[in-house]
């Protein structure tokens, strides 16, 4: 266990170390909330680096960036704070593993990850990615933020199936106050996109590249961009050609590849334009072929993968496996460098880079390699080429093809072309040896000749057999006495060359025989291993025959399930008409019976009832007396008084 040198930061205090990276360690700590006790991972600026004041700004900067950023599939920041000149912020903990440790695990156990969780673990990545890119500051700008480092260690993968991205400590985005300097080699550079590698403007579809390399690398368990030295892995990424991953993966569906290889184009204007248009395809995908993304079965497959794991500050134990970037053991990346940037360090011609540019930094930096390099293929050939072993299925069938290795296709044409070379460079040895042994055998019969002819005026001359011999054999002044010498063995020297052409010929034969018998057995693996294309060949079309017919199926049935919706929707409208109708008609009938009856009800006689006399009353009148003429007149005499 790690030492720990300060035992409480502010209201926290710290439990255990856990890491240490390039700009801060990362500790595990826990406070007292509001509603109970809360373990949280302190991320605190190295001692080391506490003495640069621009450091110190960019780490706030970092804390500040991740604070802002509230989303489910990103983890959150709590606190920013300092502590007696330590700095330092909060932010909660993730019980699970990085997406880089749960690929070491698969390839250990030399296994796939499931279709189903590749697209839910990448597509939740895609949606806290697409927060980010479209945060805004207090004044309601975007502020534009890129990760630059998207890359499976900063993919958390939790045992209760959550995801979140992490780190966006080399962010660049307008609320920094400390930009990140042009030219500095931030991030890990297998995950570099093209335009950052050649140090022109990055925006969100940097991120999408980025994720689409990780897409790729949860796809097939391989690295894609993996070089000697930076240099040339950003040749790599520049240049280079990318294999097709069902190449590595003959079960992955054409759909899933195409969004593979869309999300890893050259250019920005190819690639998907937002992290949200990436997200969309892969549900899209997910649903035709009915599967199902849910945080359950990341959740099921993780306890199957690591099994149940307390956390660490339930435990006194350290973690025993130790997590590289190098998750699948390989020597190199499936993407090769060009020859001219491994043996000359000459700049890739797919993009034009600026001299302060990260590929043209770790040019400056990078040993060529040399020609007599076993890895050259200079040097080595085409005929170096060699196959890895198999990793992955267990199959018999390499899932990937080293820089050492071509394609299938072109190692079977230079075997065939190395056999015929063979066969004819051998058939002409046995055609000059052949030729040369027909001239030995002409020169070796002459001088045996030669001794008969000149016999012949010996005989003519009336001498006796015995003495024509004995003067040959005793004369050495004569320059042809060798002759007869060297045709005495004549007859031998010809047995034992016509035995010798013999067995060369038998030998000729037998090797003949063995070559045609290899160039048979070879036709024959040749003619299996095109058949198991063939088969993994026709298997890929019939599962995209599947899928398609799974996705017209769905179609038919959703139409046939909107259109049952539309036909209830129809049958409940027109009986709520006919209803309605009917109800008119019952008030209008009603209204007409009403009238009816009034009608009816005013049209009848009247009975004319008795008059009825009332006695009149006679009332006795009363006289007023005349005014006098000689009155004057008194308005109050109008008022009775």
């Amino acid at each position: 266990m790690v030492p720990l040198d300060v035992t409480r930061l502010g209201r926290f205090q710290i439990l255990k170390h856990l890491a240490t990276g390039g700009m801060a360690e990362v500790l595990l700590a826990h406070a007292q909330g509001p509603y109970g006790s809360e373990h949280v991972v302190i991320k605190r600026v190295r001692r080391d680096q506490a003495q640069d004041p621009q450091f110190v700004k960019m780490f706030m900067d970092e804390a500040t960036l991740a604070a802002s950023l509230q989303h489910p599939n990103i983890v959150r920041v709590h606190e920013i704070g300092t502590d007696q000149g330590e700095y330092f912020f909060a932010m909660e903990y993730v019980h699970g593993e990085d997406l880089r440790r749960v690929l070491m695990e698969v390839n250990r156990r030399r296994d796939k990850l499931p279709i189903a969780l590749v697209t839910g673990i990448v597509a939740a990545a895609a949606a806290g990615l697409e927060h980010a890119h479209n945060q805004r500051g207090p004044n309601g700008q975007a502020l534009g933020i890129v990760h630059r480092d998207v890359s499976p260690a900063n993919i958390l993968v939790g045992y209760d199936g959550q995801v979140k991205v992490a780190d966006f400590g080399i962010a660049k985005a307008a609320l920094r106050t400390v930009e990140t300097q042009s030219g500095t080699l931030k991030g890990k550079v297998s995950y570099m996109s093209p335009e950052q590698v050649t140090g022109r403007p990055v925006d969100r579809r940097s991120d999408v590249y980025a994720l689409g390399i990780v897409l790729y690398e949860v796809v097939t368990a391989r690295r894609l961009f993996k070089g000697e030295n930076d240099f040339l892995t950003m040749s790599s990424i520049v240049q280079g050609d990318i294999p097709l991953p069902s190449l590595l993966r003959p079960d992955l569906p054409r759909i899933l590849e195409d969004i593979v290889m869309k999300a890893l184009s050259p250019s920005p204007k190819d690639r998907y334009q937002s992290a949200e248009e990436l997200r969309v395809e892969l549900e899209k995908f997910t649903h035709a072929i009915g599967m199902r993304m849910s945080n359950g079965s990341i959740a099921d497959y993780m306890r199957k993968l690591f099994g149940v794991r307390a956390q660490p500050w339930l435990t006194d134990t350290e973690p025993t496996h130790t997590t590289t970037i190098d998750f699948d053991g390989s020597a190199s990346g499936l993407v090769q460098p060009s020859q001219a940037a491994v043996q000359q360090q000459a700049q890739p011609t797919g993009g034009r880079a600026g001299d302060n540019s990260p590929i043209a930094m770790s040019r400056r930096v990078a040993t060529p390699r040399p020609v007599s390099d076993a890895g050259s293929l200079a040097a080595a050939g085409e005929s170096s080429w060699i196959a890895k072993p198999p990793t992955g299925t267990g199959s018999g069938q390499p899932l990937a093809w080293s820089q050492q290795q071509p394609p299938p296709a072109r190692r079977r044409f230079g075997i065939v072309l190395g056999m015929t070379a063979v066969a004819v460079v051998a058939g002409v040895m046995i055609l000059i040896r052949s030729m040369n042994h027909e001239d030995s055998d002409a020169q070796q019969v002459t001088p045996a000749t030669e001794p008969v002819a000149s016999s012949a005026p010996t005989a003519a001359a009336g001498k006796t057999e015995p003495a024509t011999a004995e003067p040959a054999t005793a004369e050495p002044a004569q320059p042809t006495t060798p002759a007869p010498a060297t045709a005495e063995p004549a007859p031998a020297t010809t047995a034992e060359t016509a035995a010798a052409e013999a067995a060369a010929k038998t030998e000729a034969a037998a090797k003949a025989a063995e070559e045609a018998k290899a160039a048979k057995a070879e036709a024959a693996r040749l003619a299996k291993v095109e058949a198991a294309e063939k088969a993994e060949t026709a298997a890929k079309a019939a599962a995209a025959a599947r899928a398609e017919k799974a996705e017209a199926a769905r179609l038919a049935r959703a139409e046939k399930a909107e259109a049952a919706a539309t036909a209830r929707a129809e049958k409940a409208e027109a009986a709520r008409l006919a209803k309605a109708e009917r109800a008119e008609a019952a008030r209008l009938a009603k209204a007409e019976a009403a009238a009816k009856a009034a009608k009816a009800a005013s049209s009848k006689p009247v009975a004319a009832r008795p008059a009825t006399t009332k006695p009149a009353t006679t009332k006795p009148a009363t006289t007023k007396p005349a005014p006098k003429s000689d009155d004057k007149w008194d308005p109050n005499s109008l008022f009775p008084k």
